[in-house]
């Protein structure tokens, strides 16, 4: 009877332990764009639509909250 107690709580505490590992480490990273010729015009659109970055290739985008 122990042991299926014992097996219960250590599932659970596996199960509450494994989450997003964003909570722990940072969310934003910054990004390389790169074409082949260099010198591209690219944009980032948001999900609204909105333009959050324009640029030319090579570049490196790093998003500030």
């Amino acid at each position: 009877m122990f042991r299926i107690y014992g097996l219960s709580l250590i599932l659970v505490v596996l199960i509450m332990c494994s989450g997003c590992a964003s909570i722990f480490s940072k969310s934003n990273y910054p990004v390389a764009v790169s074409s082949e010729p260099n010198e591209a015009m690219f944009q980032v659109v948001d999900g609204d639509g909105r333009i959050i970055f324009n640029g030319k290739t090579p570049t490196v985008i790093a998003t500030q909250n």
